[in-house]
């Protein structure tokens, strides 16, 4: 699975909150809206952050990999990108600073795996990296996300 094929200009967005949870919402709602996933699996989703090692979900450089296990609400394997204009601390933790949520929603555990070694490709790459943190708009948001 690439993760420019299922990414489409609508669920991107740049925008600033004051909050990680306001950040995790904000990132779901077009997965949300598009009934991919459930308000549950959101819910879910900041339930697990707050747990013993929830920042898990910080991949580094500034992402974070929002997601949860299936069951939890996944109607349709689906993602959602939000690149914020100023980087929140995750789990209020300064250790785990967070200026783009990637909302991730797997159907089953292989499709999951394969959008993290998309991610990690996508990721260790500096020149991308800095692509996607300098986005200002979710054409430019989508443009460099598009261009794995």
């Amino acid at each position: 699975m690439s993760i420019a094929a299922h990414l489409s200009a609508e669920r991107m967005a740049v925008g600033h909150v004051t909050s990680w949870q306001e950040a995790v919402r904000l990132a779901m709602r077009p997965l949300v809206d598009a009934e991919t996933v459930t308000t549950d699996y959101v819910d879910t989703v900041i339930d697990n952050v707050t747990k013993p090692g929830g920042t898990y979900m910080d991949l580094g450089f500034g992402f974070m990999l929002a997601h949860a296990r299936p069951e939890s609400g996944v109607n349709k394997t689906s993602l959602a990108v939000l690149k914020l204009d100023a980087p929140v601390n995750l789990d209020d933790d300064p250790q785990h600073p967070i200026q783009v949520v990637i909302a991730l929603a797997a159907v089953d555990s292989s499709t999951h795996l394969e959008t993290m070694a998309d991610l990690a490709a996508l990721l260790s790459d500096e020149d991308h990296r800095n692509r996607i943190l300098s986005a200002t708009t979710s054409d430019e948001l989508h443009t460099s996300l598009a261009n794995d």
